[in-house]
């Protein structure tokens, strides 16, 4: 629980995470923590992991689904620069299963780059949705 974590390292108001050397690791517990409810709140189970390799390659988060798996690059900052999307673009053409790969960034921006979508915390449920429908069927009503 990340409100839990930032009371016992001291946090006692949201300003004070944006200069906190644990911001990102918070971030990034945040963001996993979410796609957990997400999966729950359907009523199944998610297949979340991570990607690392011997060389260091890493990949934050790894969302398997029917359709494949959606690499996730987690980042806390609110600017998005072109090297966030190294890992990702390498990890998904070293895993076959990826399928969808994404950058979910602390700031308010949308965009596509180098074959990856970047989006906003605050987009993620709406996102983590996409890779679980079918090709081609659009939202439901409100999505």
């Amino acid at each position: 629980d990340v409100g839990l974590a930032c009371y016992l390292i001291g946090i006692e108001h949201a300003g004070q995470v944006a200069t906190h050397p644990l911001r990102g690791a918070l971030f990034e517990n945040m963001v996993v923590a979410e796609a957990l409810k997400h999966g729950y709140n359907r009523v199944r189970r998610p297949d979340l992991s991570f990607f690392r390799d011997s060389r260091g390659l890493e990949c934050d988060l790894l969302y398997r689904t029917g359709r494949g798996v959606a690499a996730v690059e987690i980042k806390s900052g609110m600017t998005v620069a072109d090297d966030h999307f190294d890992g990702l673009v390498r990890v998904g053409d070293l895993v076959p299963e990826v399928t969808a790969r994404v950058l979910v960034h602390g700031g308010a921006d949308r965009q596509t780059r180098r074959g990856c979508d970047a989006v906003p915390l605050d987009a993620l449920a709406e996102t983590l949705e996409s890779f679980e429908r079918p090709p081609g069927m659009s939202p439901g009503p409100g999505g």
